[in-house]
């Protein structure tokens, strides 16, 4: 069967949309895992049905780190309410800060009408030094009281993940969580007495767990993903019928699995299997794959660099993000053979008295001049701090024996004001003989860029052929302003 299934399958492994970030239009139907569906089955579905008969239906709180499915279950909630042609908004701090800021939640809500649903995802970014500012903290607060109350008489769901209860607990006074998530009332199409927000823990899904159990989860996960891209591919969909659990088990031997099964989230173990997956569509005989296929020294590596993760989710800002990710950047970029060495927190000139420039990372060229990443000071909203980082990267550029290119490396959601920074006559010239090249990250398309490639540990990735390639994978997920992978600009750069 496992052969049967390689087979049928091969040419598509690397196509399955399993690991990452989810994709909406998938997520909407597809909810693997028992204990994902049981969830859904009891603290979700029953919510959907009272808000179908305009009745006031309580709200749904989901908790769990980073990795755990937080924002694939709210694309699962998006996906019932459309099923029940139930108005909903979808909105993310990131990219709708504007919005709250001027209409308000209450604003939005009101838009949208009743019966209706409100999903707010990682909501913790409002609780970041430089994405919140006390003024829509201030606000949020107030909108979230009077959302409560609203919802009392209307049926209106509020849908909220966190990392964790006590930061959500940050946006509420204590009389509104208190009355979200404290007292009880009727709140569900059958009369059942319970709270306003059962919360919905979902690290317990995957920590609690023993490593048999967690294999049986991975299993129903990628069987899920497989049924759906099965049934939407034309000339697959007569094979649905041949698709079973075991058949997707026997596609990786028990080692594979179980090493899997010990990695710390649920989408850590799904983006490595989504890696080994791509081999089945070398092999030509359809055999399973084993752990030589990803390679012993890799998943060591893999293990212990996805287990640091987690910490680039616990730096305060933006500015402290993007500053590790630049120095993971040169250390790859070294790596794959664009420059010659890389140091970090360097002065440009070195060993002047004034007139210096601190830049966050310095690749040393073959020729042996510096190309630099500079990270920009974020401001609310993450605009950049304009006018300073316009005269740094002139006084950069200005060192021309010293200095060939710039990289101005940006989260994607300050593209707006990167635009706007590059389109001034003093940048734009720079910007067209490529001395300044733009770069910007979506870290929710990375994963060991987020780590640290210089822990101590781990240091042997430089070594590995395959930890090295779906790095480069990442990194060519960074794109300049046009949407081209920046390395392409370099390399045009003559770097």
């Amino acid at each position: 069967m496992s052969t049967n299934l390689a087979q049928i399958l091969r040419g598509h492994f690397n196509k399955l949309p399993i690991g990452g970030t989810p994709q909406k239009e998938v997520a909407r139907h597809v909810l693997g895992g028992e204990g994902y569906r049981k969830i859904f089955e009891s603290r979700i579905k029953p919510v959907i049905s009272a808000l179908h008969m305009k009745m006031p239906a309580g709200h749904i709180i989901v908790i769990g780190r980073r990795g755990t499915g937080k924002t694939h279950l709210c694309y699962r909630i998006i996906g019932e309410a459309e099923e029940h042609n139930i108005p909903y908004r979808y909105i993310t701090p990131k990219e709708n800060f504007d919005e709250i800021l001027g209409k308000g939640l209450v604003g939005i809500i009101k838009e949208v009408g009743s019966p209706s649903i409100l999903v707010i995802d990682e909501i913790d970014e409002y609780l970041r030094e430089d994405a919140a500012t006390t003024e829509i903290r201030e606000k949020l607060t107030q909108d979230f009281s009077k959302l409560i109350d609203i919802a009392d008489k209307e049926p209106i769901t509020l849908v909220i993940s966190s990392l964790s209860e006590d930061l959500l607990k940050k946006l509420f006074t204590p009389s509104a969580w208190s009355k979200l998530a404290g007292e009880k009332r009727i709140v569900s199409a059958t009369g059942e007495y319970m709270r306003r927000a059962e919360p919905v823990n979902l690290n317990k899904l995957w920590d609690e767990l023993d490593i048999k159990s967690r294999v049986e989860t991975l299993i129903d996960i990628l069987y899920s993903y497989i049924y759906y891209y099965v049934n939407s591919t034309p000339q697959l969909r007569t094979y649905s019928s041949v698709l079973s659990k075991d058949g997707i088990k026997a596609l990786l031997d028990h080692d594979l699995w179980n090493y899997l099964a010990r990695l710390d989230t649920v989408n850590t173990a799904l983006k490595v299997l989504k890696r080994v997956l791509g081999k089945l569509d070398e092999k030509e005989k359809g055999e399973r794959l084993t752990l030589e296929d990803l390679g012993e020294e890799a998943a060591r590596v893999y293990g212990l660099l996805s287990q640091n993760v987690a910490s680039y989710y616990g730096l305060k800002t933006w500015r402290d993000r993007l500053r590790r990710v630049a120095r993971n950047i040169g250390e790859l970029l070294v790596a794959l053979g664009y420059a010659e060495y890389c140091a970090t927190d360097v002065s440009i000139p070195r060993g002047v008295k004034k007139g210096w420039v601190k830049v966050d990372v310095s690749l040393t060229m073959r020729d042996g001049l510096q190309v630099v990443i500079l990270v920009p000071i974020l401001e609310k909203s993450l605009y950049i701090k304009g006018k300073e980082t316009t005269e740094r990267i002139n006084k950069l550029l200005s060192f021309s024996k010293l200095v060939k290119s710039v990289v101005l490396l940006a989260p994607v959601d300050a593209e707006r004001s990167v635009r706007r920074l590059i389109s001034s006559s003093e940048l734009a010239k720079a910007a067209a003989e490529r001395r300044l090249i733009t770069a910007l990250i979506d870290d929710r398309e990375l994963f060991l860029l987020l780590s640290d490639l210089t822990l101590k540990d781990a240091e042997k990735w430089r070594r590995i052929q395959e930890v090295k390639d779906m790095l480069k994978q990442e990194l060519e997920s960074i794109k300049d302003l046009s949407g081209r992978p920046f390395t392409l600009k370099l390399t045009e750069a003559r770097i």
